[in-house]
């Protein structure tokens, strides 16, 4: 299934200008590819349509969409401090905006594989914009592929009709849908788990028998790997395409989590292992310039992290 063409951005066919960190390219023609010398050893393309970015890996183009942007309280940061986070953030503020993206995976073949579904409308107040989005430029996905069961990953999914067609292959980590499943699920779950929880209850009931889970070995299309970040919740799974990591949760606010690994998020299940996730992940994408992509890094969601005094720091892809 192709995806259709998005609408070009305004620049000159093939135009395009190399960053000396790694590349800048901004093409009309939806299939050229750019000449600039870059550091990776795959070509590399990012075009801008109409919020929505495209980056190609290889043989697989990743589509960045926004679907939303959230006001999330300081105080959902257990361990900030709030005149470091203030620092940080260059001013005092109780909320920090957090982006959520979602990211359209089209392999050489023209099959298709969704990572995650955005808000939707399950948060009141809030009206996600990925199934515009794709409505305005592409066919419905061939495949679903879900990182986790938090309400801003599956909430597109549970209330925007249409956005899984019956002919939507919906994939999801064994590991994320035996936690959400077991027997005796506690009612003590975090203040994330808890807004999430009626959210998981209306996927599995509309969903369930669609739901199709995954060993970490499957891959989600052809070149694409499962990559398992437990820690956010016990299945949390990132994707990597290439050399390029779309590492999910790993961060929620890079302003402060980036400078402090050690920040975790009120969602967390397993705050220790989140921790020592994104510590690791931090150490590993840092030491080898591997380009990452997040769900909730500024759009379009892609850059490197950098070592910095604080820690790290995020540096968007130019």
């Amino acid at each position: 299934m192709r995806c259709r063409s998005p609408k070009s951005s305004a620049a000159s066919p093939g135009s395009c200008s190399a960053s000396s960190s790694w590349w800048s390219c901004w093409c009309s023609s939806r299939r050229s590819r750019c000449s600039c010398r870059t550091r990776c050893e795959r070509r590399a393309l990012m075009e801008e349509t109409d919020r929505v970015y495209v980056l190609d890996c290889g043989d697989v183009r990743i589509h960045a969409i926004r679907d939303a942007v959230l006001p999330i309280p300081v105080g959902n940061f257990p361990g900030a401090d709030a005149e470091r986070a203030a620092a940080l953030l260059g001013q005092l503020s109780e909320s920090v905006p957090v982006t959520v993206n979602c990211f359209l995976l089209e392999a050489a073949d023209g099959s298709t594989c969704l990572v995650d579904t955005g808000v939707g409308t399950a948060i009141p107040g809030v009206e996600g914009a990925l199934a515009r989005r794709l409505a305005a430029g592409f066919e419905a996905p061939g495949r679903i592929f879900l990182s986790h069961f938090h309400i801003d990953h599956i909430g597109g999914l549970v209330t925007l009709a249409g956005l899984a067609p019956p002919e939507t292959e919906i994939l999801v980590p064994e590991a994320e849908l035996a936690y959400w499943t077991r027997p005796g699920f506690p009612l003590g779950a975090p203040v994330g788990q808890g807004r999430s929880r009626p959210v998981v209850a209306a996927l599995l009931e509309r969903f369930g028998d669609r739901l199709r889970p995954v060993a970490p070995d499957v891959e989600p299309l052809p070149g694409v790997r499962q990559v398992p970040l437990p820690g956010h919740t016990p299945g949390h799974t990132g994707i990597r395409v290439g050399e390029t990591l779309i590492w999910g949760d790993i961060v929620h606010a890079p302003a402060l989590q980036c400078a402090v690994p050690d920040w975790g998020y009120v969602a967390d299940v397993e705050p220790q292992a989140a921790a020592e996730q994104r510590r690791n992940i931090f150490a590993e994408t840092a030491e080898r310039e591997i380009v990452v992509g997040g769900m909730h890094l500024p759009f379009p969601g892609f850059g490197r992290l950098r070592r910095s005094k604080e820690g790290y720091r995020f540096e968007p892809l130019s």
